[in-house]
């Protein structure tokens, strides 16, 4: 593309049709230029800028405006309402009010209490939603207004997290009542990371495994108040032989118990991050390897008494690319992967 391309951009195009964006017809002078590729691949080149971008690019043209405001444009809504780099308050408002049925997939961070109504009125169809680095209070508006408001009942993943588990704590009556709000508002959830520091206590998880039957893929963090008779709510709760991925974090009383009754239950688990099970062994780790058979990956992480090469003799190799969804950071402490190498017929 030359640069006389380029200085010949900006110009009126028509606006999108019912049934989809009227693709711009080649200029006269037979160059191509950006308006004459086709709306798909515009499209998908937008969905890589952030929120300022995509609302400075819609000022070059009439064009850039009309796929500024397409719905499609707008089935991922990922927003920080901290960084620069975001939207300014003004379109996100606009945003969400004009596109916010059509968004499937909200990925929300520094949620702050003014931008809460427009997210709770706009969107309503959500598959997907991520909450980052939200106050506990902020947090707890959100996830009930949501979940009031219908928007979870389509939900499928659900991530909760903090960057850094040292910073807002949350009280155990704080994750009681989020997981309460989950376990009663997400019937169709197959996915929850919820990795925040605030203490997991079994009447939570019970609220959780209670409502969330399709579970296939969880992280918990701060299980440390949780021992082994705790996690039987898990283990003996209808998701348990779906999970496929398992995250127990700040795992304290995590033992070889516990990963006797995870092989004997977990049937179709693929990938187990376990993490600061101070009082696990290297009997614990190979009752997982030889039974679990569906096991891919074990990450262990903090875990004091595990030797270097617990599997070496079982069938697995290291790995450090394990499939981790999100690494507790808090405490910090050594980590194994572990890979099942494939036997040969």
């Amino acid at each position: 593309m030359t640069t006389g391309c380029l200085s010949a951009m900006p110009r009126e195009v028509n606006p999108p049709e019912a049934d989809g964006l009227v693709l711009p017809s080649p200029t006269t002078h037979g160059e191509l230029q950006l308006l004459d590729l086709p709306t798909e691949i515009l499209m998908a080149a937008i969905r890589f800028l952030n929120g300022k971008q995509k609302s400075e690019l819609r000022l070059i043209s009439h064009h850039f405006e009309t796929l500024f405001w397409s719905a499609p444009l707008w089935k991922t809504f990922d927003h920080d309402d901290k960084r620069s780099n975001s939207l300014n308050p003004v379109l996100r408002r606009r945003v969400l009010a004009h596109c916010g049925s059509t968004i499937r997939a909200l990925r929300y961070s520094n949620l702050q209490h003014e931008s809460l109504l427009q997210m709770v009125k706009g969107c309503g169809g959500l598959t997907e939603v991520a909450l980052r680095d939200v106050k506990p209070d902020v947090l707890m508006d959100a996830v009930g207004g949501l979940s009031m408001a219908g928007a979870f009942i389509k939900l499928s993943r659900l991530d909760i997290t903090m960057p850094c588990s040292r910073t807002s704590s949350y009280t155990p009556n704080t994750v009681e009542s989020l997981l309460a709000f989950i376990g009663t508002s997400t019937p169709n959830l197959k996915e929850l990371h919820f990795m925040v520091n605030g203490f997991i206590t079994p009447m939570a998880l019970k609220s959780l495994t209670n409502g969330c039957p399709n579970l296939e893929s969880l992280s918990l963090s701060s299980c440390y108040l949780l021992n082994v008779t705790d996690f039987a709510i898990l283990l003996d709760s209808p998701c348990a032989k779906n999970l496929r991925y398992l995250c127990l974090a700040q795992l304290r009383f995590g033992d070889d118990l516990l990963m006797e009754a995870i092989a004997a239950t977990c049937t179709s688990l693929r990938v187990l991050l376990v993490h600061h099970a101070a009082s696990l062994t290297d009997g614990g780790v190979r009752c997982l390897a030889e039974r679990l058979k569906s096991l891919r990956w074990i990450k262990l992480q903090a875990c004091r008494n595990i030797s270097l090469g617990v599997l070496d003799r079982h069938g697995f190799v290291n790995d450090a690319n394990c499939p981790v969804v999100y690494v507790p950071r808090w405490p910090v402490g050594f980590g194994m992967a572990y890979r099942r190498v494939p036997q040969e017929a």
